[in-house]
Order: structure tokens, then C-alpha cells, then sequence
């Protein structure tokens, strides 16, 4: 849903890899936090690096890949997506 909303919003190719890239650290949270993933964001940077070495991302796509892990998503003082809500 989220990769739909960035292609919606954009057509750049190295925002929706920004997209994919968020989530990654995801995978290093320890399973006792699940369901919640505090932190994944920047803890996924290093594996977003990885992953753009292995592939042979262009930096500027890299970058923007790293980003999505070093700034957060939610903001309280932006209305939710789906909803328009404040949360």
C-alpha cells in the first residue's frame, strides 16, 4: 500500500526505492518488541548500504534510500494519510 502511494505521488524510480527501503531494519528487531519496531529506521541504514553495494544502486538513489531510514515517517502534526486525521 504504501510502494501504491509513493508511485501515486511520484513517478521517480529513487522515491519508491526510498519506499522499499524504510522497513528493512524491521527485520533486526529483537522478537520480544514485535509488534512494534522502534528505531528500524535507522537501524535499517546499514543494511540499505548493503544492499545498494550488492546491487550497484547509483549514490543518488542510495541516498535517498538511506534517508527514508534516517527520518521519520510520522510526524503528530500531519493529518494520517488514509483518514486525514490528526493522530
Amino acid at each position: 500500500m504504501t510502494l501504491s502511494m509513493a508511485a501515486m505521488l511520484s513517478p521517480d524510480v529513487d522515491v519508491r526505492f526510498s519506499t522499499l527501503c524504510h522497513d528493512l531494519g524491521k527485520g533486526l528487531t529483537p522478537k520480544e518488541f514485535w509488534p512494534r519496531h522502534h528505531g528500524h529506521g535507522p537501524a535499517g541504514v546499514k543494511l540499505v548500504e548493503g544492499l545498494c553495494q550488492r546491487l550497484r544502486v547509483p549514490n543518488e538513489i542510495r541516498d535517498l534510500g538511506e534517508t527514508g531510514g534516517r527520518v521519520p515517517r510520522s510526524d503528530p502534526h500531519l493529518p494520517h494519510p488514509e483518514t486525514g486525521y490528526h493522530r
